[in-house]
């Protein structure tokens, strides 16, 4: 990698996933780059997992564990099986009643933990991801400031934030970017 900020030109960067990550997003100003996007680009290999992964946080499900809509999907389902509960109790002596609150009660003890064990194996799997692109960029950063110390420090936080969603912001006004890939 060859890289020119502020007048100091920093040839020969070795070729590290977290130089291909920070070039995404120098490519990207101000826009979320979900981190998943940003392993593939260093491990195209992965690809199909990746992809499942993010099929799964949008996999439409009865009843969605993920985002604001499927928090409130979740919500409705509980309150309809306690609906069904609530009336069996009305009517004690129902024989078909108590059939339905009993599959309602096994229902919602079924949904909170499928829905604590999706979001667990999702979440462990994205955080490992997380981890690996945030120490290649900090990596990288580190690299970086070896030869050009200003431009280390302009790819710090919170110019270049990593998340979920990593993204650069540029200060006002941007930098030029030239990105030529190795």
């Amino acid at each position: 990698w060859r890289v020119e900020f502020g007048g100091i030109s920093t040839p020969g960067l070795a070729d590290r996933d977290g130089m291909l990550y920070i070039a995404r997003l120098l490519q990207t100003p101000n826009l979320p780059v979900d981190v998943l996007d940003l392993w593939v680009l260093a491990h195209p290999g992965d690809s199909e997992q990746i992809a499942a992964l993010k099929r799964a946080d949008q996999l439409d499900m009865p009843v969605p564990t993920s985002g604001r809509e499927g928090r409130r999907r979740i919500e409705r389902h509980i309150r309809d099986l306690k609906g069904d509960i609530d009336a069996s109790e009305q009517e004690p002596g129902n024989p078909e009643k108590k059939a339905i609150a009993d599959e309602a009660r096994l229902a919602l003890a079924k949904l909170g933990k499928l829905t604590k064990e999706r979001r667990s194996h999702q979440n462990t799997q994205r955080k490992g991801t997380l981890d690996c692109v945030k120490k290649a960029i900090d990596l990288a950063r580190t690299q970086i400031a070896e030869f050009n110390k200003p431009l280390a420090d302009h790819l710090s936080s919170p110019t270049i934030k990593t998340g979920y969603n990593c993204v650069y912001h540029p200060p006002d006004p941007a930098p030029q970017w030239v990105v030529i890939l190795p």
